[in-house]
């Protein structure tokens, strides 16, 4: 393969330019933070939910086990929120 001399796409002058846009990281933590908060609480509740609802099937009690499992969905989901709090004030305050 040939290369021509001609070419300076890949010279650079000194070092890369830093971001202008500090906050976009910043946006990108928050959003990252919301996204992960979200999926700690949806997939809890709706995962005790269909699991008591196939208990419900087989067994033939149908609120009983949708119920039942949409609560402990919600139990879950709370501490795993609680426990994604404390991971994320304690990596704050640490210098």
């Amino acid at each position: 393969m040939k290369t021509d001399p001609s070419d300076q796409s890949c010279i650079t002058n000194g070092p890369e330019p830093v971001s202008s846009h500090p906050k976009k990281s910043a946006e990108w933590v928050v959003y990252s933070t919301i996204a992960d908060t979200t999926w700690r609480m949806f997939v809890p509740v709706l995962g005790g939910a269909l699991i008591g609802y196939f208990i419900d099937k087989t067994t033939g009690s149908l609120p009983i086990g949708v119920i039942t499992g949409t609560f402990i969905g919600v139990g879950l989901a709370v501490i795993l929120v609680a426990m994604q709090y404390k991971q994320t004030t304690s990596r704050r305050t640490k210098p």
